[in-house]
């Protein structure tokens, strides 16, 4: 060791001793630096680790709670539209059915109803068969007239009356024309007469049904005119204020009959109501040879009745 140590003083002679000094210095000034660098790296380093270590705290804290909510909240969202759209669609199932029920219902009726009008057919044509013995003298006039009334305004009407009113006043015309016809082509001079009102040309407050009816039978009357000529004339009687036991009756229902009457009266121009006798008259004269070019005509027996009102 003392042979080593001779040694290296013999080599540290060769050298400058101030240099040496300035060499180590430089040397622990580099070392220094490094040493103060590599705490600045660590204490970078503990930062880092802390933020990272903050960042899943409230990752754990914050963020996946939130997530968490969220994915509630949608799942209770998808549910909620899950049953609004079940109820909808039972509501949708609740509606055709009920649809379905009442065009079921519907179909019945409609189909009750075309059982019952040829019913109804049926029974008036066994009916005119049963009086036809009857008028085989009178098989060259056929007078065909129907009534019945409705004393409610067309708001208040029941669909079911105005189907009764076009069933006799219309319907029953036709069913009684078309089992009489072939009998009437028998014989010459064959004339039909059917009755309509002046209420086919004005209006009627309460009478919507009924002057409806009337109208149907003016145009039906033109055209089975057209229908069975030559064979067959068809003619039309339209009576105003005629006396008969209904319309005394609703004179009769006034405050005043008296003072209705006179009022009645004064709408004609011959100041008077008819008598049915006037209207036979009328009738007679259509299924008479002095009207043989007469037909598709309504003739009008008012007494004045439309040309003063």
């Amino acid at each position: 060791m003392a042979a080593e140590d001779a040694e290296f003083a013999t080599v540290m002679r060769g050298y400058d001793r101030d240099a040496v000094d300035d060499a180590l210095r430089d040397l622990r000034r580099q070392l220094l630096q490094l040493s103060n660098q590599n705490a600045q790296l660590a204490t970078e380093l503990r930062t880092a680790n802390e933020s990272s270590s903050r960042f899943e705290r409230e990752l754990k804290e914050t963020v996946a709670p939130t997530y968490a909510t969220v994915g509630a909240r949608a799942a209770l969202i998808l549910s909620t539209a899950e049953d609004q759209a079940n109820r909808i669609v039972a509501e949708a199932e609740a509606e055709r059915t009920l649809a379905e029920s009442s065009l079921q219902a519907a179909t019945e009726a409609k189909a009750a109803a075309l059982a019952e009008n040829k019913e109804k057919a049926a029974r008036l044509k066994l009916g005119i068969r049963a009086a036809l013995p009857a008028i085989q003298g009178l098989k060259d006039c056929v007078i065909l007239k129907k009534r019945t009334g409705i004393d409610s305004s067309a708001d208040q009407a029941q669909l079911d009356q105005w189907r009764d009113m076009f069933d006799v006043n219309v319907l029953g015309m036709v069913i009684g024309i078309k089992h009489l016809s072939p009998l009437l082509k028998e014989t010459p001079n064959a004339t039909i007469v059917n009755m309509s009102s002046i209420s086919a040309h004005i209006g009627s407050v309460g009478y919507a049904a009924y002057v409806a009816t009337k109208g149907a039978v003016d145009s039906l009357t033109k055209s089975l005119a057209l229908e069975l000529a030559p064979h067959i004339r068809v003619n039309a009687v339209a009576p105003g204020w005629i006396e008969t036991p209904f319309t005394v009756e609703g004179l009769n229902l006034a405050d005043d009959p008296v003072a209705y009457r006179k009022n009645v009266e004064n709408m004609h121009a011959l100041k008077r109501v008819g008598t049915a006798e006037e209207i036979a008259n009328v009738i007679y004269f259509l299924t008479s040879k002095e009207s043989s070019f007469v037909t598709g005509s309504i003739l009008t027996a008012d007494g004045g009745y439309l040309i003063k009102n």
